[in-house]
């Protein structure tokens, strides 16, 4: 976005110097004129040309520069545009925290629900506390993730996402290096691997 804003400045200040050169040669006056940049080299009249569009664009304004009718048209536009492009970041940003926000009232509104579910049910409390840790982990979890798997595989068909579990999950055994020799059983183990969330600190599997 500060890309396209400096790109959009620089075209700005260029097309400010044609059009003020355009009016010097026609009408005699203009901006350059009135700042005695006449016999100024090209980047002194870019760095000035720059400055007025970027204040004018950033709304901090500035005197008006503008000596003619079409520099005057050109400022105009460049607050029109500016006032558009603001409007614009500023609404994004707004969607962005808007979904972060939609899913976190969403997340919360099915935990509470489940909740009322254990409660209904009596389950214990050391449980329902296990329960209640592992859901606002996965929730600080998605929150954090800009790429879900489930949302990826949504978008492809069931050859692909076979294709992709062997790709990913395939490495994964043969890293072990118990699976070497057996291709066609970690060709099927990988179908079957899935991803699993856990709790912070969670037993997995113990040994006695």
């Amino acid at each position: 976005m500060i890309t396209y804003l400096l790109l959009t400045a620089h075209f700005g200040a260029c097309f400010n110097i044609y059009i003020s050169k355009s009016e010097c040669m026609t009408m005699g006056y203009c901006w350059i004129v009135k700042y005695q940049l006449m016999d100024s080299s090209l980047y002194e009249k870019y760095v000035k040309s720059l400055y007025f569009v970027i204040s004018t664009m950033t709304t901090i304004g500035y005197e008006s520069y503008a000596e003619t009718h079409n520099e005057k048209l050109f400022q105009i536009f460049c607050m029109v545009l500016s006032c558009s492009m603001f409007a614009y970041v500023i609404g994004s940003f707004g969607m962005i925290f808007s979904k972060f926000y939609d899913y976190e009232v969403e997340f919360s509104n099915k935990v509470r629900n489940i909740m009322r579910y254990l409660n209904e049910k009596n389950v214990n409390e050391p449980l329902k506390k296990k329960i209640k840790k592992f859901l606002d982990f996965q929730l600080n979890k998605r929150i954090e993730d800009t790429i879900d798997e489930r949302d990826v595989f949504k978008l492809l068909n069931d050859s692909l996402v076979d294709e992709i579990n062997i790709e990913i999950n395939g490495q994964l055994l043969y890293n072990f290096g118990y699976f070497n020799c057996y291709e066609k059983i970690l060709i099927l183990l990988s179908r079957h691997l899935k991803n699993e969330m856990l709790n912070k600190n969670e037993t997995i599997f113990s040994v006695k």
